[in-house]
């Protein structure tokens, strides 16, 4: 890659070839181009822990597109999300809430256990392979890299302790009247 690329030329051509090298990210629409992405690869898994699942990067149709698709065709996929506050987003009408219903056996929101609710980072692990990965959930500065199990990993066994601990909220539970 040149040095003169965008980041946006960065991130479609680092995911075309899945180059392992750490991309900055430093803006809304960066992180919504580097989400997208990272949701386009994912073939098995989508694992995201994010305080508060930011609505202006992942509540729209592409990625409501892309999940529904990877969940009905891959028979052995999951997505699992962590958030603080399913409240929050019942009441802002996120449609990712929707589809977690809909998808339920394999699709799941918990809420973060008290025991890590003042982590202010926020990831997203595709496959165990591609991550984003933004140091404070409310900043839109991070990075992607698209080939990096070692990274994955480790964040990985971040999320498993969290969510074996955390509990699906009972906000998030479709009410049938």
């Amino acid at each position: 890659m040149t040095k003169f690329q965008s980041t946006s030329e960065k991130i479609l051509s680092a995911q075309e070839a899945s180059l392992s090298e750490d991309i900055v990210l430093q803006s809304l629409e960066e992180c919504r181009l580097a989400t997208q992405k990272a949701f386009e690869i994912a073939k098995i898994n989508i694992h995201l822990f994010c305080q508060n699942f930011e609505p202006r990067i992942y509540d729209n149709n592409s990625l409501i597109n892309l999940t529904s698709e990877l969940l009905r065709l891959q028979r052995n996929s999951r997505v699992k999300i962590l958030v603080q506050d399913g409240k929050q987003l019942v009441k802002n009408g996120h449609r990712f809430v929707e589809l977690s219903q809909r998808l339920s056996s394999k699709f799941e929101i918990r809420k973060i256990h008290h025991d890590f609710s003042t982590l202010t980072q926020s990831f997203l692990i595709v496959d165990s392979k591609c991550l984003i990965y933004r140091p404070h959930f409310e900043r839109f500065e991070g990075t992607i890299n698209f080939a990096a199990p070692r990274s994955c990993d480790d964040k990985e066994k971040l999320f498993q302790s969290i969510w074996e601990k955390s509990e699906p909220d009972s906000e998030l539970r479709r009410l049938h009247l």
